[in-house]
Parts: C-alpha cells; sequence; structure tokens
C-alpha cells in the first residue's frame, strides 16, 4: 500500500487529473476525468463520481499531466506540460508506468495491489 500513498502524494503535489479504469457488476467502467482520490483504508480507495471501491477491482489509473489554466473569455487556456516532472518523480519513487498519447498509466499490480478477479 505504500506506493499507492506515494502515488497520490505525487499526483496531490500538481494537481493532475486523473480517471479510473475498474471492474463493475457487469464489466469494466472508465470514470471522467477527476482531481483528487481518497485512499479510505488498506483495501478500498474513493474515486469521483464513483464512490468507494475495493483496491482489487481497479485495473489502472490515467493521468494527465497537461494543466489547462483558464485566463479569461477571450483569451485561450494557458497549456503548462507537468510530464517531465511527473516521470523524473515516479521514477524516483520506483513507480512502473507507460506513456503514451500525453497520458501516463500505472497499472494495478505495479503499485502493489492485486487486481484479484
Amino acid at each position: 500500500m505504500k506506493n499507492l500513498a506515494t502515488l497520490k502524494k505525487i499526483l496531490d503535489s500538481n494537481n493532475y487529473k486523473t480517471r479510473f479504469y475498474w471492474f463493475y457488476d457487469s464489466g469494466f467502467e472508465l470514470t471522467d476525468w477527476g482531481n483528487y482520490f481518497s485512499i479510505l483504508d488498506e483495501n478500498y480507495i474513493e474515486i469521483p463520481f464513483t464512490g468507494p471501491i475495493e483496491n482489487k477491482k481497479l485495473k489502472w489509473i490515467e493521468i494527465n499531466p497537461i494543466e489547462e489554466k483558464f485566463i479569461g473569455r477571450l483569451v485561450p487556456s494557458k497549456r503548462i506540460d507537468h510530464t517531465k516532472e511527473l516521470i523524473e518523480n515516479l521514477n524516483f519513487n520506483k513507480i512502473n508506468f507507460n506513456y503514451e498519447n500525453e497520458f501516463v498509466k500505472i497499472e494495478n499490480e505495479n503499485f502493489g495491489i492485486s487486481i484479484g478477479f
């Protein structure tokens, strides 16, 4: 569980947007992008728009390292790329990930929670 708590600290440091792919009764479900998740105890996390789920049902977490900063109605949002910083933090903390299409994906097995289907 240590790596999940470390991952949460990394994500909270820059308010990264995250989404989750998890097993639901009828199959897999992909959540909307959100700015947080909570670790309830060693067996459950709470994710936005969904509520508490068992850790073992979480397939992966996807992180968007691009921050869209609202400037004003007539000015386009400013894009701030935090990819390098995020990847450095993940590597430093030995959290395995994949990077593709501007997103960082962390599979469940890489941060120590068995999927247990």
